[in-house]
């Protein structure tokens, strides 16, 4: 998401976690919408 040119090693791995973290974020929110989609059309059927 963010790529920042960056001299600093620390800040580059810092920005490189962030990166990691928020794109299973938006893994991890896709997949809890769809089970809760799947579980409610269960439920109502």
């Amino acid at each position: 998401m963010f790529r920042i040119a960056m001299n600093d090693g620390w800040t580059g791995v810092m920005y490189s976690a962030m990166d990691e973290v928020y794109e299973f974020g938006a893994f991890f929110l896709c997949l809890t919408a769809l089970f809760f989609i799947f579980f409610h059309s269960l439920t109502n059927s």
